[in-house]
């Protein structure tokens, strides 16, 4: 189920539009952090269960 989580925000951070209340910039660094706190997860977690 990770990966799947993985794959829709990978999705989501290629197809962001820009937004009447936030800047692009912001909402994809906030995608992408998020992306990469799983990333992180999913190398040093999954494995060990």
């Amino acid at each position: 189920m990770p990966e799947k989580a993985l794959e829709l925000i990978t999705n989501c951070y290629e197809n962001i539009v820009k937004s009447d209340y936030e800047s692009v910039y912001m909402t994809k660094f906030v995608v992408l952090r998020d992306r990469k706190i799983l990333e992180y997860y999913i190398d040093n977690y999954i494995d060990n269960l």
